[in-house]
């Protein structure tokens, strides 16, 4: 895509999105401020660079993992683990590299699916966790299916949050090319005025309703884009979005493993569509029909339903300890 192009996208996007739908939006006050979660993340260094995550709740709790996506960070799940951590379990909330508060090391394959799951496997080694109930989101399911694909076994359940799984469900709004144009582009997001705006689309477009979020609820996203955290969306757009892998593999071996996997969809999505894929993701993962929920949300889940999420992840990971 021609850097003109993908700036008059973002553009007329503002333009035509300026105005939110009248949507009500029931979630938390989170009291901390971004930089106060900063604060409290804890930090691993991997191979390629340090990885900031959090740890919540009971040490010997029950380990849930909630992953993220692009271009968020473990800031997405700010009311979602506090309120696991409150139930008793254990909350690891990573910050992937290249995004939050992680390094932003140079190169390009460092930021693929398989090296993003060796990471993820590190960081749960190190804190000697060896099994986990395990929550994605948006790229983050290709991640979680590259992990899969590596060590299947650790996984105790999966439930899936408009994630990125296979062709038919997934329309990325942007498409780049390899090369210097797409970088200029990804360096947009350094300037103040550009972050603004390009921010302000992917919060229009992924949110039944953008006026509810705060100047710090915004600022957990924006703050590292500012700081030039963009070498993973630059691999995510030029590569993922243009050739996304088939880990069609991965989903069997956790079915073969008896990972019970649970699906909490937004139906308003227009970049990750549930019905395209439904039937085949149900198929390879052995999916219940009772253990897909489909919400009046759009693509962010966690900013506009964070109690119900809760809710149900508590109670299907409760699930899983019932024998």
């Amino acid at each position: 895509m021609k850097l003109f192009s993908l700036l008059s996208f973002f553009v007329l996007s503002a333009l035509l999105l300026s105005s939110c739908v009248n949507w009500i939006v029931q979630r938390p006050v989170y009291q901390k401020t971004y930089q106060d979660f900063r604060g409290e993340q804890k930090s691993f260094t991997s191979r390629q660079g340090k990885i900031k995550y959090m740890d919540q709740g009971q040490r010997h709790g029950e380990p849930i993992l909630l992953l993220h996506g692009v271009p968020t960070s473990g800031w997405l799940y700010r009311n979602i683990s506090e309120n696991l951590a409150e139930r008793g379990y254990r909350v690891i909330t990573p910050d992937m590299l290249g995004f939050g508060s992680s390094d932003n090391p140079s190169g390009y394959d460092i930021y693929s699916e398989k090296y993003h799951a060796s990471r993820l496997l590190a960081l749960m080694n190190h804190l000697g966790i060896k099994r986990w109930h395990h929550v994605c989101h948006d790229a983050g399911g290709l991640w979680t299916q590259a992990l899969a694909e590596k060590a299947p076994e650790r996984l105790k359940s999966l439930t899936l949050l408009n994630s990125v799984l296979l062709e038919d469900g997934f329309k990325p709004p942007i498409r780049m090319d390899v090369g210097l144009k797409a970088k200029i582009a990804m360096k947009g997001y350094r300037s103040s005025v550009t972050n603004t705006l390009m921010t302000g689309v992917l919060f229009r477009q992924g949110l039944e309703d953008c006026r509810h979020l705060t100047d710090q609820d915004k600022e957990g996203i924006r703050r590292p884009l500012l700081e030039g955290k963009t070498n993973s969306l630059y691999y995510f757009f030029s590569q993922t979005c243009n050739q996304l892998p088939d880990y069609r593999h991965a989903f069997k071996a956790l079915a073969k493993n008896n990972c019970r996997t649970q699906v909490i969809w937004g139906t308003s999505d227009d970049m990750l569509l549930w019905e395209p894929q439904a039937d085949e993701v149900k198929s390879l993962l052995n999916i219940r029909d009772s253990d897909v929920h489909l919400l009046q949300s759009n693509h962010f889940l966690q900013e506009e339903q964070p109690v119900k999420l809760s809710r149900l992840i508590d109670s299907f990971v409760a699930s899983q300890q019932v024998k």
